[in-house]
């Protein structure tokens, strides 16, 4: 009974660590750049996620939020990786074309996650945002629909 106990106390833990650690992806912005979960690795990250029909709502607060970070860390923002995501699993033509058009007008990069790979966990009309130390681990987790300077 004491070793299953201690098993299912492992059992707890491993599950723990892997369900709060960084997800698996590979996404590209809208100017063809692409990221990587390998690329956050050894650095804090902070995942902004939305539905595609929130993007209004996901530049608004990734704008806040990244405004914010950079005033922060001043010179030490570049250790710090900002992505905001949109899921584009079902798009259609009128997103596309937003798209196609948000690169003439110079917008803040935002990834398509075109395979629905971090789609778990968003809602609509609230963005997703997840915030990961340097090991990947996840620190905190929250659906916003409204954000003020005092709660970032």
């Amino acid at each position: 009974m004491f070793y299953l106990r201690i098993f299912f106390i492992i059992y707890l833990v491993t599950f723990q660590v892997c369900a709060n650690s960084i997800p698996q992806f590979s996404f590209q912005d809208q100017y063809e750049n692409k990221i990587e979960t390998k690329n956050l690795i050894g650095k804090p990250s902070i995942l902004l996620g939305c539905e595609k029909e929130d993007i209004d709502l996901c530049r608004k607060i990734g704008r806040k939020i990244f405004w914010k970070l950079q005033n922060l860390l001043w010179k030490d923002s570049s250790k710090v990786k900002f992505i905001a995501y949109l899921n584009l699993k079902e798009s259609n033509k009128l997103i596309e074309k937003y798209i196609s058009e948000s690169k003439e007008k110079q917008f803040e990069s935002i990834y398509f996650d075109r395979k629905g790979e971090l789609s778990l966990g968003l809602k609509s009309e609230r963005v997703y945002l997840r915030i990961f130390n340097s090991k990947g681990n996840e620190i905190f987790n929250s659906h916003i629909e409204v954000i003020t300077d005092e709660q970032i």
